[in-house]
Order: structure tokens, then C-alpha cells, then sequence
């Protein structure tokens, strides 16, 4: 397993790959690649329900602190909003 070594293991993913690396639903892992700098871009789906609170995505940082900058906006027939932001 390569718990203990994420970043590192990412990182050589990342430069041995010529496609996208995806992480979908992993708050935990997400939050680490993007302390590691290892996220180039971000494609969040915002799904139209309100449910009160809930975890932060980038914590504690916010888009703007890491540079990101918003590429793409694209809305859905059933309101489902995917935002797209690149580093």
C-alpha cells in the first residue's frame, strides 16, 4: 500500500502518465494532492440541493490563494452546474 507515500506515488503517476489522473469522492486524498501542489485542475460539480452545511473542499485555503483560475462554467438540463478551474 502506498498510504504513507501519496504525494510521492502522485507525483510519479502524474510524470509516467499521459492522460488525466481523476479523483472523484475522496475528500481526504483530494485535500492532500492539493497541499502537495499536485492538482492541476479542478472540475467541481455543483448539484442543486440544499442540505445545510457540510466539508470544505479546499481547507483552509480558498481558489484564489492557490492560483486557480476559472476556465469553464457549463449548466445541465437538470440544473447540475460543473465549474472548471486550472492552477
Amino acid at each position: 500500500m502506498w498510504s504513507d507515500r501519496i504525494p510521492e506515488r502522485v507525483a510519479e503517476l502524474k510524470a509516467s502518465t499521459a492522460g488525466d489522473v481523476v479523483v472523484a469522492g475522496s475528500l481526504q486524498l483530494l485535500q492532500t494532492l492539493v497541499a502537495h501542489r499536485l492538482v492541476d485542475t479542478f472540475q467541481i460539480w455543483v448539484h442543486p440541493v440544499l442540505l445545510g452545511s457540510g466539508k470544505r473542499l479546499i481547507e483552509p485555503v480558498t481558489p484564489a490563494l492557490l492560483g486557480l483560475r476559472p476556465v469553464a462554467a457549463t449548466v445541465t438540463r437538470s440544473g447540475l452546474v460543473a465549474l472548471t478551474y486550472e492552477a
